[in-house]
């Protein structure tokens, strides 16, 4: 597993690439943080891709500086997905 004992912040994983992002990571052994401002679709999401021990949603607003710092913490992987400028 490439990523077995990582943990990686996906942004926009609701849906779509985001979600795909998440579900690739998943199948190559990292535990993910899945983060959106639709906590609803969200929890669904988490729900349907992994087991509650590999995958954590965080409603996350990333043009918040404040919500932004709060998911990263220490992260190994963090894949650009949002489009908001870094």
């Amino acid at each position: 597993m490439k990523f077995e004992g990582k943990t990686a912040v996906i942004t926009g994983s609701a849906q779509g690439i985001g979600r795909a992002c998440a579900e690739r990571l998943l199948a190559d052994g990292a535990n993910v943080v899945i983060s959106d401002v639709n906590m609803a679709r969200l929890t669904e999401t988490a729900a349907e891709i992994g087991e509650a021990d590999r995958v954590l949603a965080v409603r996350t607003d990333v043009t918040k500086t404040d919500d932004a710092s709060y998911i990263t913490g220490e992260t190994v992987i963090l894949p650009k997905i949002s489009g908001v400028p870094q």
